[in-house]
């Protein structure tokens, strides 16, 4: 939810209505990156941040719908 409020605030303050998936991906990290604690335990901030870095590279952005 954090995510979301951020991410329409995000686009707001640049003008727009709408939330790309570009907003989301800048927004990410500094939204979850002091919430995900990987499973070893062994990890701190930076390693936590790069792999968040890592996943969000993995994920394709939706390709645009058109009207029709």
């Amino acid at each position: 939810m954090a995510l979301c409020r951020t991410a329409r605030i995000y686009a707001l303050a640049d003008g727009r209505g709408y939330v790309t998936p570009d907003d989301v991906k800048a927004l990410a990290r500094p939204v979850w990156a002091h919430r995900l604690v990987p499973l070893s335990g062994a990890a701190g901030s930076a390693e936590t941040a790069e792999l968040l870095d890592g996943v969000l590279a993995e994920v394709p952005v939706p390709a645009p719908q058109g009207n029709g």
